[in-house]
């Protein structure tokens, strides 16, 4: 199969035709918030990029992960059932927490359950990499994902989405927005349903296992009562039901097209219920200064069932796992910005507080007896409190210093109780204080180029694992969980970002060194769990975009990233399986991406608008050994749009065309794979 040459035909044809991604902005700036300020995107010493309202639609992205894959050096991993994480640059996971949080209008979501968002109703998702966005507390250690949701309209109106797929796919959206009583005033209400089988078949009862339906709905109310003064209220509620854990024995002859199947006596289960609340008012208290308050509020409940051996045991042995995981969010902040260019150096101050809680347990039960043969439960929480400061001074016509940093204070207490047969309980508490720095120079090359080199220091929090009990190298059982400690992220990064043809083609290209210091490795250790301090994992590489926009009707976007992530120094300790030069796993080596778009005017009420994008993502290892990879692919996706007058359309959409078969998770003897062809069409009218 020569897969390769015919994606570079591809890659070399759209190229010769040289258009990209459209920008609203009539004069084609590229403008991003995610640093708390609007600024051209050339601007930001940091690797960043953009995906805008009409990049989700015409590209046809549901989900944050539909939106990452497209994204250089980033990608999003399910492990099981609705449970991700996410790797920048190829740096590894952390053990229960993620490193790379997910900023919906403000408001922190930390959670590794929800993070592949529905996106229903965004205005934009900024990805940003490195930790070098120190505005936006702890756990950024190796970037952060801003989303900021659609504002409500003040003129009435409303769109009505259905579609119908493979899989017996049905999915429907309804979004309306309207001024409420004097003008000041807006709302919307979003509301969003997806149900379908699953992609993996439970030959042993004769159904899938990782079936899904989905429902979301969104409130958003926005204020305007003063020139000066602004608050929106969003509030969303969202629920799946449905099947997880499709895990396949591993076949190494599995091959586009083939079916994906598996035998398990146990129906695995995957339930869960989200609820959120974001409340942002704003104040220009003058024409040099703006205070921002930003108050969230989060909470998931999780439930899981799945086969523990994940095979069709005889009833005496068969055994199924539960875990109930419930996550409180409470986060404040208070911001002071100054209009950029008004003083003669740009400020942003700020303070956060957030709590997290979790009251999680899970059980092994023998099917057979009813009996639960373990049991474990953790209840803890987490205080973090964040200070920090930016400052942007231009102390030359043409060169800009950036220099800011944040202290974070943590304080963390965890109450366990492990019942392996016997009951123990016991109770941990942690609690440290870390700087981080960032430093940035910038210099213009006249308006449309800049260079600029940075660097930064990221964190993400300590703790103790509520499913791993401690135990001495004797084995006595000490009642608490696991503990880890704080991981530490570096990163320099020198760039250079353009605007070219009037500023109808941009481009961007970085070199980065990232390191993690003290990454926290779980191994087993005969019928313990063990933490593994590995002192440094390394990843360099490049990464870049460029897009252009030529002509009104034909676009286009090429995105590539190249990383070597791997370990580089090892404390001394037995037992774990990562060494010096392996290769941290679960991410590729590289991605390239290219999407493009051409709009065809066939008549005065309609236009035709077909899209294409093709992906191509690197080895990927898939064990800590570095015995077991899964070779590079393609991803290959379409869609075909007929609009009339604005109002109305019909979409015709096949995603992973190909049918490639690539696994994107590895248990000894079981794989994970990525989404199978699917195709459906796509029916939405406008009011």
């Amino acid at each position: 199969m020569k897969k390769n040459t015919v994606v570079g035909g591809v890659i070399l044809g759209l190229l010769g035709t040289l258009p990209v991604q459209a920008q609203e902005s009539t004069d084609h700036t590229i403008v991003v918030q995610a640093t708390r300020v609007e600024k051209d995107i050339k601007d930001v010493p940091q690797g960043i990029d953009v995906v805008t309202s009409d990049d989700i639609e015409t590209n046809r992205y549901q989900t944050v992960a539909d939106a990452i894959k497209s994204i250089p050096n980033m990608v999003l991993t399910t492990t099981a059932g609705d449970y991700h994480y996410i790797q920048v640059r190829g740096l590894p996971r952390n053990l229960e927490q993620n490193n790379v949080p997910i900023y919906i209008d403000d408001v922190p979501q930390t959670s590794l359950y929800g993070l592949n968002l529905r996106l229903s109703d965004v205005e934009s998702i900024e990805f940003l990499r490195g930790p070098q966005g120190n505005i936006y507390g702890s756990n950024a250690r190796d970037g952060i994902i801003v989303i900021t949701t659609k504002k409500p309209s003040d003129e009435p109106s409303a769109s009505v989405k259905f579609g119908r797929a493979n899989y017996n796919e049905k999915s429907a959206q309804l979004i309306a927005s309207s001024g409420v009583g004097k003008n000041d005033i807006s709302a919307k209400v979003a509301i969003d349903h997806l149900k379908r089988d699953g992609f993996v078949d439970n030959t042993y009862l004769g159904k899938t296992i990782d079936e899904k339906t989905q429902n979301n709905i969104a409130f958003s109310l926005n204020w305007t009562p003063e020139t000066d003064w602004s608050a929106s209220l969003y509030l969303d509620y969202g629920r799946i039901d449905g099947g997880a854990y499709p895990y396949v024995p591993d076949n190494p002859e599995t091959d586009r097209g083939d079916d994906l199947k598996a035998a398990m006596e146990v129906e695995n289960i995957f339930d869960q219920k989200s609820k959120g609340a974001a409340l942002r008012i704003g104040w220009n208290m003058s024409p040099q200064w703006a205070l921002n308050s930003v108050t969230g509020y989060r909470s998931i409940e999780s439930y899981g069932r799945f086969d523990l051996d994940l095979s069709v045991s005889p009833l005496l042995t068969s055994m199924s796992q539960d875990a109930w995981i419930n996550e409180k969010d409470y986060f404040q902040e208070l911001r002071l910005t100054s209009t950029p260019g008004e003083l003669p150096v740009d400020w942003i101050i700020g303070a956060a507080y957030q709590r997290s809680t979790e009251d999680n347990r899970n059980r092994l039960l023998s099917n057979a007896l009813n009996l639960d043969l373990t049991k474990t439960s953790g209840d803890f929480s987490r205080d973090t409190y964040t200070a920090y400061v930016d400052a942007l001074w231009r102390f030359l016509p043409t060169w800009s210093l950036n220099i800011g940093g944040r202290y974070t204070k943590e304080n963390y207490e965890i109450d366990s109780e492990f019942y392996s047969p016997d009951q123990t309980q016991g109770r941990y508490s942690t609690d440290y204080g870390k700087f981080l720095p960032k430093l940035a120079i910038s210099k213009e090359l006249g308006d449309n180029h800049t260079i600029y080199s940075s660097y930064g220091k990221g964190l993400l929090s300590g703790g103790a694992s509520w499913m791993a009990e401690e135990t001495t190298m004797l084995g006595e059982r000490l009642g608490y969980g696991k503990t880890y400690a704080p991981e530490m992220s570096e990163v320099i990064e020198v760039g250079y970002k353009s605007y070219w043809l009037d500023r109808r083609v941009m481009t961007t290209v970085s070199l980065f060194d990232a390191r993690v210091k003290n990454y926290q490795y779980s191994y087993p250790d005969g019928a313990a769990t063990r933490i593994a301090s590995i002192e440094e994992i390394r990843s360099r590489g490049v990464e870049g975009s460029i897009s252009a926009l030529l002509t009104d009707v034909w676009q286009a976007v090429l995105r590539f990233g190249f990383n070597d992530a791997k370990v580089t120094q090892v404390d001394g300790y037995s037992g774990a399986s990562m060494s010096s030069g392996t290769r941290v796993p679960n991410a590729p080596k590289h991605n390239i991406n290219i999407e493009t778009t051409y709009s065809a005017q066939i008549s005065d009420d309609w236009v035709f608008t077909p899209t294409l994008s093709v992906g191509h993502y690197g080895q990927v290892a898939l064990d800590d050994k570095g015995e077991k990879f899964q070779g590079s692919y393609v991803i290959v996706k379409s869609n075909f749009e007929f609009k009339y007058r604005d109002d109305y359309s019909i979409r015709l959409w096949g995603d992973n065309l190909t049918d490639e078969r690539y696994k994107t998770f590895s248990y000894p003897g079981f794989s994970t794979y990525g989404d199978p062809l699917r195709f459906g069409v796509d029916l939405e009218a406008k009011f």
